[in-house]
């Protein structure tokens, strides 16, 4: 029975997570990242979950300025959506988040479409109110991420492996 336990312990510690991630996003492509904003705004891929999640930590400075513009709602100064994956290949991944809290009476659906050649990251979202009595709303936000600098993250030294390498048995679906 020890030597169950030991194996188990030493396969925890050997299996590698990887997860690719869109960092230091920008509203334009042009426009490089803007630290007094944001400490981190980035999108990370979890392949074996089939998800992503959007991180964003708002500066001191930005999140009161921020929140000094709408009192009635306040923002966080850490904000996470997990967005399920829905398609993959090897230019394109789409996720869709959808908000499970209606208490304003709203339903809101985010779709996201990485754009895997160029950095681009479009969200598609709508709100439409649960009851039907106001038209549905719908917008599409353009952030950029720098696929120069999206890395691949790995608990171990063996990190150099390509997004293609990643997703093999996934694109093979």
């Amino acid at each position: 029975m020890k030597r169950f336990y030991i194996i188990l312990i030493l396969s925890l510690f050997s299996v590698n997570a990887y997860a690719l991630v869109f960092d230091k996003c920008t509203e334009t492509e042009d426009t490089p990242y803007d630290p007094t904003r944001t400490e981190k705004y980035q999108y990370e891929f979890f392949p074996a979950e089939g998800k992503i999640r959007l991180v964003l930590i708002y500066t001191d400075s930005e999140l009161k300025r921020i929140n000094s513009i709408n009192s009635k709602v306040q923002f966080e100064k850490i904000y996470t959506e997990i967005f399920d994956v829905t398609f993959i290949d090897e230019n394109y991944i789409n996720a869709v988040y959808i908000d499970p809290d209606l208490s304003d009476g709203f339903k809101t659906t985010k779709k996201l479409i990485f754009n895997l050649k160029n950095g681009k990251i479009d969200t598609n979202i709508e709100l439409v109110h649960i009851r039907g009595e106001i038209s549905p709303w719908r917008t599409t936000l353009t952030v950029y991420c720098p696929i120069a600098r999206s890395a691949l993250k790995s608990g171990s030294s063996n990190s150099k492996r390509t997004f293609k390498d990643i997703l093999g048995k996934y694109l093979s679906k």
